[in-house]
């Protein structure tokens, strides 16, 4: 057996990190291009979230 095959991944371990933290950001930044608006602008306005989301201490995952 190789590596791979015997690997196990604890998903809800890694849900729960990556709901930490703001690694969603490029999925909306994405989200808003595929929508038409252009990357720069996308950057901003999901920057800007994650701006005002940490001053708050609001939920910092920008998608669900």
């Amino acid at each position: 057996q190789t590596l791979i095959e015997t690997t196990e991944f604890r998903t809800s371990a890694m849900r729960k990190s990556a709901e930490g933290d703001f690694s969603t950001a490029t999925d909306a930044a994405d989200y808003l291009v595929r929508r038409g608006i252009p990357f720069r602008q996308a950057h901003e306005i999901v920057g800007r979230m994650a701006f005002v989301a940490r001053q708050f201490g609001m939920d910092r995952t920008l998608v669900r």
